[in-house]
């Protein structure tokens, strides 16, 4: 899975000899093939079953992930992808059968789990999985959209739908699928997520945790389908969910982060009769993150996220090369994103304060540990740099279209769930996904058939998924929950969130906020000094010295915050690790095509026509 690149040369142009990929998982195996101006490779894990081709004399079709069919003998691709679900990507190249220029179609699902990324400059067509291949591959001309970069910077992800952080480089739309002729996108087709029959609106509505039961069995059955794949277990509730419904004698794979956690994984394990298998957590895992995120981030999401990198070479030894998992449950099913409708979001004490209701949205996804994130990098920008950012924040909250439901406010999950690749926590997704084929059943439209029918009431905290995981009396569920210290429960919601536009709970808050601020204590971050070790201390020099003289930041504030960094001040460290990720794209991008680095494949075209058969 680590990648492909395409490129079309306009008329024909004189051919590539090799192409660049971006590759973290230390792929074995590559494809290559070339006809009139257009030249592919792809690279992927030699053991990887998710990574599909067929090849005829005039075309060539490459499908990566787990659709819930492939092509059947003779079937045409636009026939194929009308009703499909899974997560997938993939390209067909076709030879015209006049002699003109070959034909290059790209397309993604229906959610758009594994995004495509395509260039046109400089007289070619660039299309890859990732943003760095584009970047690597592109002539002279690759620049940052620093509009997209500083929206990343201050919210944690891109939200606007068709921005990215390369210049001039464009994400395919969820269930699109482009046609491109002489650098030309020539055809556009949509193809959406098909509804799921036996999960009506009206079985939803009358039992939506018996509704939610059965799609929640069905989609780990025919997701979940390879024995050898491991779950990825936490001591949360989620994976817990899968594997109580997988069945006696599975695996599954837990990092062991604290010794609490591990615990509790393991009699979650027994509970379900599944074999565990325990890893050490990595001593460098934040380290690493930090220095090898931004590959898969591309200054898009915060390169913190982009974790477990390298789990593939700890798996292989242990013939393990496909995990399941249970990301984005917490989004669909236990309405992360959704929030009691107030008239009065208090947000004064922070930059997304001057975004109006959208910003209480952005305050609550975004993840990070400090609170004061958001100030600290305006902080760190010049004048200019923080008009460019508040302008482009104001127009990102603007295209937030509001949706209610009831009392509830749903905005932001109608706005991101159609889109998964603006997940604020997509950069997990993507880490795992360079590696290793991965079962997925939060993809399968009996779910997603479930939470288009349900009502907000039902998945604000989970409610009708935790009755639902109630009634099926598993003892995997009576096991504590890491993240609570309880057995399964249903949730209350706290006083504060109907007091919120009372007059006095406001005035009350502001005044607790001006005493707090006064005898709050340092803020701590145990990652922290992690990051002060010889190579920590290289990467944020190398982040603050990237960017020092850009016009966009303010270089004396960047100093003064990695002084104040290393001399045991805390705060700084969320903004300066953001900040990191940045100037390593921003370096990334001005280098291109001399950029040298172990991560870079060079591929050769070895194979010179279509007509070359594997």
């Amino acid at each position: 899975m680590a990648g492909f690149c395409i490129e079309v040369r306009r008329d024909g142009g004189a051919p590539t000899r090799s192409l660049r990929l971006v590759d973290v998982s230390q792929c074995t195996a590559s494809v290559s093939f070339q006809t009139g101006g257009v030249a592919a490779v792809w690279v992927h894990p030699a053991e990887s079953r998710h990574c599909w081709v067929r090849r005829a004399p005039d075309h060539v079709l490459f499908i990566e992930g787990v659709p819930d069919r492939l092509p059947r003998e003779g079937e045409a691709l636009l026939d194929w992808l009308r009703g499909r679900w899974g997560s997938f990507r993939g390209f067909e190249i076709s030879r015209a059968s006049n002699g003109g220029p070959a034909q290059v179609t790209a397309f993604v699902d229906a959610l758009c789990t594994r995004p495509i990324f395509y260039r046109m400059a400089s007289g070619r067509l660039l299309l890859a999985d990732k943003l760095a291949t584009l970047a690597l591959n592109s002539a002279d001309d690759a620049v940052l959209n620093w509009d997209a970069v500083l929206e990343a910077m201050l919210l944690g992800s891109v939200y606007r739908y068709h921005l990215t952080t390369l210049a001039g480089a464009e994400e395919i739309a969820p269930g699109e699928t482009l046609v491109f002729r002489d650098n030309q996108v020539v055809a556009r087709h949509s193809n959406k997520l098909p509804e799921d029959e036996a999960t009506s609106a009206a079985a939803v509505r009358s039992d939506p945790e018996g509704s939610l039961t059965q799609a929640l069995r069905r989609s780990v059955r025919e997701c979940w389908t390879d024995p050898q794949a491991a779950l990825l277990l936490s001591g949360g509730l989620d994976s817990r969910a899968i594997l109580a419904l997988a069945g006696a004698g599975r695996k599954a794979v837990t990092i062991e982060k604290t010794a609490r956690e591990t615990e509790i994984a393991k009699q979650i394990a027994e509970a379900c009769r599944a074999e565990l298998i325990a890893l050490p957590y990595r001593q460098d895992e934040w380290l690493l993150r930090a220095q090898l995120g931004f590959w898969l981030a591309n200054a898009t999401h915060d390169s913190e996220f982009v974790n477990d990198v390298g789990l593939a070479e700890r798996l292989a030894p242990l013939g393990i090369h496909a995990i399941a998992h249970g990301y984005l449950f917490d989004t669909i099913l236990k309405g992360w994103l959704i929030r009691p409708l107030h008239q009065h979001a208090d947000l004064s004490q922070t930059v997304l304060g001057q975004l109006g209701p959208a910003g209480a949205h952005f305050r609550d996804t975004s993840s990070r540990a400090s609170f004061y994130s958001d100030t600290d990098l305006l902080g760190m920008l010049s004048k200019d740099g923080k008009q460019l950012a508040i302008t482009q924040l104001r127009g990102t909250a603007a295209s937030l279209e509001p949706v209610s439901d009831g009392r509830l406010d749903i905005t932001f999950e109608r706005h991101v769930l159609p889109w998964v690749s603006k997940q604020v926590h997509y950069g997990c997704y993507v880490s795992w996904m360079e590696g290793l084929d991965l079962s997925s059943p939060v993809f399968h439209p009996a779910l997603w058939s479930w939470y288009w029918h349900s009502s907000a009431e039902d998945r604000y905290l989970g409610r009708a998924y935790r009755r639902a995981l109630v009634a099926l009396q598993h003892p995997a569920f009576t096991v504590p929950d890491a993240n609570t210290g309880a057995p399964i429960n249903i949730p209350k919601e706290r006083w504060t969130d109907t007091a919120q536009d009372q007059l006095w709970y406001r005035t009350a808050r502001r005044i607790w906020r001006t005493v707090r601020k006064d005898r709050q204590p340092p803020f701590r971050d145990k990652r922290s000094d992690r990051f002060r070790s010889p190579e920590g201390r290289e990467l944020f020099e190398f982040g603050v010295e990237s960017l020092r003289a850009n016009p966009l930041f303010d270089g004396a504030a960047l100093q003064r915050a990695a002084k104040d960094f290393f001399d045991g001040n805390d705060r700084p460290f969320e903004p300066l690790l953001t900040i990191t990720g940045v100037a390593q794209w921003y370096d990334l991008v001005s280098r291109g095509k001399s950029y040298s680095a172990p991560q870079i494949k060079q591929v050769e075209i070895t194979d010179q026509n279509l007509d070359t058969r594997p």
